[in-house]
């Protein structure tokens, strides 16, 4: 164990599962976490997965890869471990051969669409397993394929990440796509996307000498108009990382918006008195260094990624009952405080359970409240735990029309968008066929509906599991 805790050895897979059986954890919940966040941090495009996995006979292997193989492209269930499983037998076989080619396209093309609307844990394991297809050196170019047509496809919902998973492949496909949704983003969201997957991609040395100009050119841009603190402190992050002489090119008066909007002292005090009131909750006086830690970079990070695997470390954690009451008694001290209100709801998304949900619903109605604030809480209720009545979206649905037809801004079709995503995660096809068949709502609303009930319940189910 102490070789694990020192990085002197690698955590074995069945390690990791024996943890969950003592804890009673189920999902291969542990699994997860520890192969997403430790392929966002290893800085590595390799396919096999973090984890090693115990050794098994090749013709048992080939005969499971088939099973599982025949049940992805026959429309049968397959669950968030059997994807961890099948992409995991994959990276074992290289140059595995697939017959016929077009298999590889449909595993890619139905695993990114369950990505797209799973949730949690369940979504870890696609997310892992899709980025185990890229890297693939026979898969790689149907999943890298698959992506490119999504973000492609207005109607598609969650086009931030069909962007954004080109950063965990250093294929120059994918260093090409990216640039160009940057340069000449479909929407709001593929521009987002491609924004967050410049970071690593920077980072990792992905793209040409070139590329890096445009990027350098297109964020110091970017900075000099108007642009939400989010993307701008995304987007020096993205330029910290630039060679020396980009970094020189970029001028003084950027690199001062900058610093003004790094988080200070403020910030971290509020998160370490959120870390003691739940170090309070426990029968012993306790000071954990590590979940303050966590708790500010969940709430502050500049880079989405780092705030969502912190937000999930979290989850995964006794902590997060505890961790998700006091984020909720913040919000509802600081809920017309954007630059409090946004991250704090931002976490809730991933740590938040029922009581949670209906303080973000509330959000979602205020029409008093600023649309940053609205838009994130719209977002969060695609998967925050607990249930929303028909009734709300019913509410929630008309008074943000009337704030569309109100303002006719870009801000609140970026609600609208939220909340036709936080409809279909929910299962809500009846809210979902009311803003299809609404005229006056914006093209893009009405096509990301429909895509929700095109979908086959046997995919939408799948992604559940």
């Amino acid at each position: 164990m102490s070789r694990w805790e020192n990085s002197t050895a690698l955590v074995p897979h069945a390690a990791v599962r024996r943890y969950e059986t003592m804890l009673g954890i189920r999902g291969e919940a542990l699994v997860a976490i520890t192969d997403t966040v430790a392929r966002y941090y290893r800085g590595t495009a390799d396919a096999a997965p973090r984890l090693a996995r115990c050794e098994i006979a090749d013709d048992i292997a080939a005969r499971r890869l088939d099973t599982l193989v025949d049940l992805a492209v026959t429309g049968g269930n397959v669950s968030g471990p059997e994807w961890n499983e099948l992409t995991a037998l994959l990276c074992r076989t290289p140059y595995a051969i697939l017959s016929p080619k077009r298999t590889w396209e449909t595993l890619s093309e139905r695993l990114l669409t369950e990505m797209a609307i799973s949730d949690g844990v369940k979504w870890m394991h696609r997310a892992e397993a899709f980025q185990r297809l890229m890297a693939h050196p026979v898969g790689g170019a149907a999943a890298i394929a698959a992506a490119a047509s999504a973000s492609a496809d207005l109607g598609v919902q969650s086009m931030v990440g069909t962007v954004s998973v080109f950063d965990s492949t250093a294929a120059p496909a994918a260093a090409g796509l990216v640039v160009g949704h940057l340069a000449s983003p479909l929407t709001d969201r593929t521009f987002a996307g491609a924004l967050l997957a410049c970071f690593r991609k920077v980072g990792q040395g992905h793209f040409r000498s070139g590329q890096l100009v445009v990027v350098s050119d297109l964020l110091t841009d970017l900075l000099g108009g108007p642009v939400s603190a989010g993307s701008a402190a995304l987007a020096g992050a993205i330029l910290r990382q630039l060679p020396l002489g980009l970094r020189q090119r970029v001028p003084v008066r950027i690199w001062n918006v900058l610093a003004a909007e790094l988080p200070g002292p403020p910030e971290w005090s509020a998160t370490d008195e959120i870390a003691a009131a739940v170090a309070a909750t426990d029968t012993e006086a306790w000071d954990d260094a590590v979940l303050r830690e966590l708790i500010r970079e969940a709430l502050f990070a500049d880079v989405f990624d780092q705030r969502l695997y912190a937000q999930f470390m979290i989850y995964s954690t006794p902590c997060r009952a505890p961790v998700a009451r006091e984020l909720g008694a913040a919000l509802r001290h600081r809920r017309r405080d954007k630059d409090w209100a946004v991250p704090l709801v931002e976490a809730l998304r991933v740590i938040g359970g029922p009581a949670e949900r209906r303080d973000i619903e509330l959000l979602v109605l205020d029409r008093a409240l600023p649309a940053a604030v609205r838009d994130t809480a719209a977002s969060a209720l695609g998967h925050v735990g607990g249930t929303s009545p028909d009734a709300f979206w019913v509410t929630a649905l008309a008074a943000t029309r009337l704030n569309y037809h109100t303002t006719a801004g870009q801000p609140e079709i970026s609600v609208l968008d939220r909340l036709v995503y936080a409809m279909g995660m929910a299962g809500a096809d009846g809210a979902l066929s009311r803003v299809s068949a609404t005229p006056d709502l914006p093209v893009r609303i009405r096509a990301s509906a429909r895509w929700w009930l095109s979908l086959s319940p046997c995919l939408r189910q799948s992604a559940r599991t």
